[in-house]
C-alpha cells in the first residue's frame, strides 16, 4: 500500500505523531457541509468500527451516504447494518 494514499476526515481519538506515514494525510475534523466535496474525491469510502456497545447499535448513515454518492464501501461488519455485497 506505499503507493496508495489514505486521508483521515475524523475527529483523532489518538496522538496525532501516532500517525506518522508518508501516504498518511491527517485531515482532522471538518464542517460537515464539506462533507460531499471530500466523498467526490474519495475512490473508496472506509468505514473500520471496533465491536462495542456503540457500534452493536449505531444506524449506517455514513454508510448510506458513500452509497449514495456511488463510491464502493469497505466496513467493519456491525449488526444493525444490512449485510450487502454491491
Amino acid at each position: 500500500m506505499p503507493t496508495d494514499r489514505l486521508s483521515w476526515w475524523a475527529p483523532l481519538g489518538v496522538e496525532r505523531s501516532a500517525l506518522q506515514a508518508p501516504n498518511l494525510h491527517v485531515l482532522g475534523a471538518r464542517p460537515y457541509s464539506q462533507l460531499p466535496a471530500y466523498v467526490q474525491a474519495f475512490d473508496v469510502g472506509i468505514i473500520p468500527y471496533i465491536e462495542s456497545p456503540w457500534t452493536r447499535t449505531v444506524d449506517p448513515l455514513k454508510l448510506l451516504e458513500y452509497l449514495a454518492a456511488g463510491i464502493p464501501v469497505v466496513a467493519s461488519r456491525c449488526p444493525r447494518w444490512p449485510s450487502t455485497r454491491v
